[in-house]
């Protein structure tokens, strides 16, 4: 076995990730299609239908729901082998890229391991959610502006555009990594931008009558995530729980708020969105300071979601997926701070500093990571042997280290 896996390290990691997906996917069965997994699967098939497009949901992600589920057999499974093949295409291109950077084949195979058994990646990579294709799209897009391919990484990031469209930020990352000499490769990937983009604004613009930046869910995010009775750590909260109908008396400036925006246009409801949260910003700019901060820890806190579902559901192994869960992330991150600490991460820290940033903004979870960790196992690959003796070193893994407790602590107990 570890011959064949150091022979063929993509070939086993691929057959161990698609088997563990195979296996989640049948044991979930209807239950993969809850939340926005959900909520996806009912635009793709209004989009489908040739139903008018609410412009809510981003449309990268529906519309491929809505190709695979016209076929026949439950949605579940169509939606579930869609997931598979984002697997299997994310370590084929960390496979391509891991060895382009000269790491060792059993580091190679370590990694690609790795992430073939991690709990959150076997969720994220069976039911149709968006961060999986967009981690495929941030590992298009590097591997683009390494291979000095302007117009390839301009289809990879408007890709990520149509599933997260707060993913135009790494925009301000491509502008830093090209710099002026380079500014055939930045046309290019204008070009390539602007060709998966702009067919989709003028749709939006014959449906709507407004100019709108992919759908106008962003605004909401900027709006819920800095009102004043959003929490300050969980700050997704109000997006993510119906308060106005369990807890109105517990919110109500937010449900005030909430009925008179209802009543208006989306055109109108976008801008009010922007103006109300800019408000909020601007009444309390020392605790919006403060939001930033627990916003940048829960960012980069571990995902509990795969875990807290089969919890929810009563399964006996969710326990055990928490676990994991935080073992193969804890482990990934410290040895991506031990490569990052041996080679500067280049273009790579650039795309993950400005993918964070609109979370910074708006609000952030633990799940929204996950987009990033094709990179982090790209530093990880770097890591040195012994570890670095820098102070730094040692203080950057111990935040990274207590960040992880805070939010299990927070997430078992508080």
């Amino acid at each position: 076995m570890k011959t064949l896996l150091h022979r063929h390290p993509l070939g086993v990691a691929l057959g161990v990730a698609l088997g563990l997906r195979v296996l989640y996917t049948f044991w979930l069965g209807p239950d993969l299609l809850v939340g926005d997994a959900a909520s996806y699967l009912s635009a793709g098939q209004d989009l489908w239908a040739g139903r008018p497009w609410p412009a809510y949901w981003p449309p990268g992600l529906p519309a491929l729901l809505a190709l695979v589920t016209a076929l026949p057999g439950p949605a579940w499974l169509s939606a579930g082998a869609l997931m598979w093949g984002f697997s299997a295409l994310f370590l084929w291109q960390l496979d391509q890229l891991l060895r382009a950077e000269g790491v060792a084949p059993g580091r190679r195979a370590a990694l690609l391991l790795l992430m073939a058994g991690y709990p959150a990646l076997i969720h994220h990579g069976s039911a149709p959610l968006s961060h999986l294709p967009v981690a495929v799209a941030v590992l298009g897009l590097y591997a683009a502006l390494r291979r000095r391919q302007g117009l390839v990484g301009g289809l990879w990031l408007g890709a990520a555009c149509l599933i997260r469209p707060a993913s135009v930020a790494l925009l301000g990352a491509v502008v830093l990594i090209l710099g002026p000499r380079r500014w055939r490769q930045g046309l290019g990937l204008l070009a390539g931008l602007l060709l998966m983009v702009l067919p989709w604004e003028a749709y939006l613009y014959q449906q709507t009558g407004t100019w709108v930046w992919i759908n106008y869910a962003n605004s909401r995010n900027l709006y819920l995530g800095n009102h004043p009775e959003a929490p300050d750590y969980e700050s997704w909260w109000l997006g993510s729980h119906d308060v106005c109908t369990h807890a109105r008396k517990t919110h109500p400036r937010y449900c005030a708020e909430a009925d008179s925006l209802a009543a208006l246009l989306p055109a109108a409801r976008e801008t009010a969105y922007r103006r109300l949260a800019w408000s909020h910003i601007g009444d309390a700019p020392g605790r919006f300071a403060i939001r930033v901060g627990h916003r940048l820890r829960t960012f980069w806190a571990f995902d509990t979601y795969a875990g807290g579902q089969a919890v929810q559901q009563g399964r006996p192994l969710g326990w055990l997926l928490l676990g994991l869960d935080a073992l193969c992330y804890t482990t990934l991150g410290l040895l991506a701070l031990r490569g990052m600490w041996r080679r500067r991460p280049g273009a790579g820290g650039w795309l993950g500093l400005f993918y964070l940033l609109p979370y910074l903004l708006a609000f952030s979870h633990p799940t929204y990571h996950l987009p990033l960790v094709g990179l982090l196992a790209l530093w990880a690959g770097q890591a040195s042997e012994p570890p670095p003796r820098q102070t730094s070193f040692y203080l950057a893994g111990l935040a990274f280290l207590l960040i992880q407790g805070e939010w299990l602590l927070r997430r078992l107990w508080l």
